[in-house]
């Protein structure tokens, strides 16, 4: 099953857009493209860079906010095996070019071009992105992810289903490549594309394809020896590392638990604490509430006197009441050394003399 591709990237600047366009005509270094195919290209609406900007230039109202995105490069594409069948894809870039016309307006596309010399053929396109009231509003058309995922499934249903290209999985996980991190990412798998010379065949290595096959074998790898033991040293780091961040782990999760404990400890200990205050608080109430019992027929028996003559009164009594209590602790703490000394009867002391 083949896919449509459709990308988005904003230009704020005429030196973004002169980027893209040095990038579009093939006049800085495009490593991912082939020279020898460069002539398969195609561009409309502009011959070159600096025509193109003009273009712009000349649909950009005179006010605008420093920060507006002046121009939306549109990249679109398709799986690379939809065009391994012969397609060279003309009439899929037709009909999305067309698409772009009806959505944005004939008069804001200002240039397209087709790139064949790359690796699979697509689609680049400058738009100018101004709105029914002519002001710059990108936002109109590509802001939030719910006006990007209708943009790509309106795109699909109208251009890429007529050329047998569905659209991707509505709602997945997969994240979006913008066309930077695209052509960023082609570069650096050529950066690290490895260079080793091959040995050319000798007159006796035609006879015998053997030894030259065990001669470029040798070559290899000994070209690749270094890298081979970079390699490996990456791996051998990255293995010591795994263990590291599983140590790490564990004695993380050691923590964690050691910490629940204490927490846990220290919910039972204030658990206790505050038991044992509402016990001492309800005992408390209770020796108040014996004491009101006991001074209520008092109070009863005193009533012709004033509100104040009762306070003074209840505080003599309170006071006689204490002192009461305390007279009978004193006498049970002298108690308590008798009857300590209750014992030494069991051992048959005499006390007849």
């Amino acid at each position: 099953m083949s896919y449509a591709i459709l990308r988005t990237a904003k230009l704020k600047s005429m030196g973004a857009i002169g980027g893209s366009l040095s990038h579009t005509f093939r006049t800085r270094d495009t490593p991912n493209a082939d020279p020898q195919r460069a002539e398969l290209n195609e561009h409309g609406n502009g011959d070159s860079p600096d025509s193109i900007k003009a273009a712009l230039e000349a649909r950009l109202p005179e006010k605008r906010r420093s920060d507006a995105v002046l121009c939306v490069e549109y990249f679109i594409g398709a799986s690379p095996e939809h065009f391994a069948q012969g397609d060279d894809g003309s009439a899929y870039f037709a009909d999305a070019v067309e698409w772009l016309k009806a959505r944005h307006g004939p008069e804001n596309v200002v240039a397209t071009a087709i790139h064949r010399d790359e690796t699979s053929p697509h689609l680049v396109a400058y738009v100018v992105p101004l709105d029914d009231q002519g002001k710059l509003n990108a936002k109109a058309f590509l802001g939030g992810k719910a006006k990007l995922s209708a943009m790509q499934t309106e795109f699909a249903h109208e251009v890429g289903r007529k050329h047998g290209l569905e659209r991707g999985l509505e709602g997945s996980r997969a994240t979006h490549t913008t066309i930077r991190e695209y052509y960023g990412r082609v570069r650096q798998a050529q950066d690290k594309t490895p260079s080793v010379d091959v040995p050319e065949p000798s007159m006796g290595d035609r006879v015998n394809p053997k030894a030259y096959g065990n001669r470029v074998a040798e070559a290899v790898i000994q070209q690749m020896a270094p890298e081979l033991r970079a390699l490996r040293a990456k791996a051998a780091e990255a293995e010591g590392a795994k263990r590291e961040a599983k140590s790490a782990r564990s004695e993380a999760l050691e923590a964690t638990t050691k910490a629940q404990r204490v927490v846990a400890d220290g919910e039972a200990v204030a658990d206790r604490r505050v038991a044992q205050a509402r016990a001492e608080a309800a005992n408390a109430r209770e020796q108040l509430a014996d004491q009101s019992k006991r001074l209520e027929p008092i109070l009863k028996a005193l009533g012709p006197l004033t509100a104040n003559e009762r306070v003074v009164l209840a505080g003599i009594v309170q006071r006689t009441s204490d002192k009461i209590q305390a007279d009978r602790a004193a006498r049970a703490a002298q108690e308590r050394p008798a009857l300590a000394a209750g014992p030494a009867l069991d051992q048959g002391e005499d006390f007849s003399r």
